[in-house]
């Protein structure tokens, strides 16, 4: 009878000791980015395991000067005061959640969960999502205002825009007449009229769209 609960003890404290030896690893990260639009609620997910002992951070990290990147959480305390932000974790799944409310033009970053592997070096084990933040379009100082041009001279309108993450740019006329390409919508930057005719003047629109957003 004591051979028998011996064998118990022994085998309770092997298994004890295979879990504390375990690396610990990020088993999942929220993939592959978050893009939303200002004023958006987001949460980004990563899961840990056997990582009870080790400190857990979220980071916002500042792609052109490193030194400047910021802590925002440490286990489940916020670092960062902002009431935008908040941090949670289930126990059951070793998951901490970074939500951030009504989101702002400047929360555009990289952010990073990560933990220190050994307390007493600056070795870490990390993951990025990268949060995308939409901008509506700007029509830039650079495209065409207005042509002044002789009839069966070449001519050409320009139009540019910047947003987050990309723009496409649409051409049409003025009540939606036919366009030099012999359409009613042209889709690119330039509209090139190789000889002007009397007909083709008038006033012409050029629409910036953001890729999988809202136009301006």
């Amino acid at each position: 009878m004591s051979f028998f609960v011996f064998m118990i003890v022994s085998l309770v404290a092997i298994r004890h000791v295979s879990s504390q030896n375990r690396r610990p690893t990020i088993s999942f990260i929220t993939q592959p980015e978050i893009v939303t639009d200002i004023g958006g609620d987001i949460e980004m997910k990563c899961t840990i395991q056997y990582a009870r002992d080790y400190p857990v951070i979220w980071m916002k990290l500042d792609t052109l000067d490193r030194s400047n990147d910021l802590p925002i959480t440490t286990g489940t305390t916020l670092i960062l005061k902002d009431p935008r932000f908040n941090v949670e974790y289930d126990k059951q799944t070793s998951t901490y959640t970074l939500k951030i409310y009504d989101i702002q033009e400047t929360d555009d970053s990289i952010y990073q969960c990560q933990f220190l592997i050994a307390l007493s070096s600056r070795v870490h084990a990390i993951a990025d999502v990268p949060l995308i933040v939409r901008r509506p379009p700007i029509i830039s100082d650079n495209s065409t205002r207005s042509v002044v041009t002789w009839e069966g001279n070449r001519a050409v309108l320009k139009c540019y825009a910047s947003c987050i993450p990309r723009t496409v740019i649409y051409w049409r006329r003025q009540n939606n007449k036919v366009l030099p390409t012999n359409s009613s919508i042209f889709k690119g930057n330039e509209l090139v009229f190789p000889h002007v005719t009397k007909e083709q003047r008038g006033t012409y629109h050029c629409v910036a769209t953001q890729v999988g957003g809202g136009g301006g």
